[in-house]
């Protein structure tokens, strides 16, 4: 109620009765009335489809199988063997091997394909259409329109995945369908209007510019998130893309200051949905401002923070080159 207008698409081939059906997670008693409906009918299937903030457009060429978990990350030449190392980390320590893995490429695919190959995971290439930065990674808010699964975790490539996603599966079979699921920033901020301006170089008006005027004190959320890790069901990665598909002034605030800006717009997203459950802070260490213990003395690495174990660990930022003897271990071909 009182949020952002948002467009739903539909594939309604061979269909001869349409209704209009609310099955909402949050308001009973919802209920829906057609407002001027037309039918436009579109003569060609797309081929690619453009991601919230026109970073790149997205193959649509391949057709994948079903399938119930999907688990997809996003990187660029020169960042395979980091791809290369998560794969085989969630392999090698998640828990979750019927999932199924999914990589979403920028520029020339050959090292990725092999890589792809060796996991048996989708590869949709990304065709760039702005200079690549943070903001690309926007790619991912969109698995849940490309990717036929029921349930995703989104993460980046310069993470490894060092114990079970099991407890991360079974907290979205126990949340609202509509739950995202991520950590809390490591970058201190009490609340998002603390953050446009400490984190992201912004002001306070701009979450009334972002919002297009449907501003309901999302400032005041406290739940700041760093969207390294983000996860939920199908529904809710495309409800998630849809509203910051709606937020049209979006592209070129990210265009106007630093580029790690397209994950406020994710936060302000999720504020605006009022569905973001955090998760423990064992699920994203970010190293570029908190430090983690590495004990090498058994088989498999033992990572902790805060004397908990770790189960992603997040090469972010100023942290890309800690802790180097932990990379390359799960790579399914020497690092390069």
């Amino acid at each position: 109620p009182g949020g952002l207008p948002r467009r739903i698409t539909a594939n309604v081939r061979g269909a001869r009765n349409l209704t209009l059906i609310a099955r909402a997670h949050r308001f009973p008693m919802c209920h829906t009335v057609w407002v001027d409906p037309q039918l436009l009918a579109r003569k060609e299937q797309p081929t690619s489809m453009l991601d919230p903030f026109g970073r790149a457009n997205i193959s649509l060429a391949e057709t994948f199988p079903p399938t119930e978990l999907c688990i997809a990350t996003v990187g660029s030449v020169g960042f395979e063997s980091w791809i290369d190392d998560l794969f085989g980390s969630i392999r090698a320590n998640g828990g979750c091997d019927d999932a199924q893995l999914a990589l979403f490429f920028y520029g020339d695919t050959t090292r990725a394909e092999k890589i792809a190959g060796a996991y048996d995971a989708w590869l949709i290439p990304c065709e760039q259409k702005k200079p690549l930065s943070g903001a690309s990674k926007s790619v991912l808010y969109s698995a849940g329109h490309v990717l036929p699964a029921q349930k995703f975790i989104c993460l980046d490539a310069d993470m490894l995945v060092l114990e079970s996603l099991q407890p991360l599966v079974g907290a979205m079979a126990c949340q609202p369908k509509g739950s995202i699921f991520s950590c809390r920033e490591a970058a201190w901020a009490d609340c998002l209007g603390t953050a446009i301006k400490t984190i992201y170089g912004g002001q306070s008006s701009d979450i009334g510019r972002l919002l297009c005027g449907f501003e309901r004190n999302e400032a005041s959320n406290t739940l700041v998130i760093n969207d390294g890790i983000f996860a939920g069901t199908v529904w809710a990665i495309r409800d998630l893309d849809q509203i910051m598909r709606s937020m049209v002034e979006a592209t070129a605030w990210i265009d106007e200051g630093v580029f790690w800006r397209a994950q406020f717009v994710c936060n302000l997203a999720l504020a605006s949905l009022g569905v973001g459950v955090e998760l423990a802070p064992s699920f994203n260490a970010q190293l570029n401002c908190q430090s983690v213990d590495v004990d090498l003395a058994h088989e498999k690495p033992r990572v902790t923070m805060d004397g908990n174990p770790v189960s992603i660990l997040h090469f972010n930022g100023g942290g890309r080159n800690h802790h180097p003897e932990l990379r390359g271990r799960y790579c399914s071909t020497p690092t390069q």
